[in-house]
């Protein structure tokens, strides 16, 4: 059986579906019932990775983007995108 989902639907603008260069800072994907497309199921600004984690459910499939940021001392503030497969 092959899964061939399609790209998200319009629901969100493009930019939006990179975090980095937005202020979202976490975006939530699921495939639709019939496991054709892939649909944004939640995107938020809240920084707090509890937060994100929270909103992953705990008996279902997701693919989530969520922007970490850190500090690497003398060098100051750094951020990196994550892909997630839950």
């Amino acid at each position: 059986m092959s899964c061939a989902a399609g790209p998200p639907r319009p629901s969100l603008p493009t930019h939006s579906l990179r975090p980095h260069r937005t202020e979202l800072k976490y975006i939530i994907f699921k495939l639709s019932d019939d496991n054709k497309e892939i649909l944004v199921e939640k995107s938020s600004e809240s920084a707090s990775y509890d937060d994100f984690v929270a909103d992953l459910p705990a008996e279902s499939c997701r693919y989530a983007i969520y922007d970490f940021e850190y500090e690497k001392g003398s060098e100051g503030k750094r951020s990196k995108i994550c892909f997630y497969a839950w």
